[in-house]
């Protein structure tokens, strides 16, 4: 997304714009149905069908990932 198309921080410009987001959130779907789809989830992360971006640093390193930057997610592991 470009900066051009980014809402700001602030929520002030937000309230004042006659704006929402309608969705259906995540208690629209069974708990039952997700943890169903989730061995296919593993899977298909696992056989690299899905794109994970992310880094799995140890709590040690947590100052070290935390100013690394960079494109990774970082999921902080005990």
């Amino acid at each position: 997304m470009s900066s051009a198309t980014r809402w700001p921080r602030c929520s002030g410009p937000r309230r004042s714009a006659r704006f929402q987001i309608v969705g259906s959130g995540i208690g629209s779907v069974p708990a039952r149905d997700i943890i169903a789809e989730l061995p296919g989830l593993a899977a298909a992360v696992m056989g690299d069908a899905i794109d994970v971006r992310a880094e799995a640093p140890s709590l040690a390193d947590v100052a070290l990932a935390w100013t690394a930057g960079g494109e990774e997610r970082v999921v902080l592991v005990p």
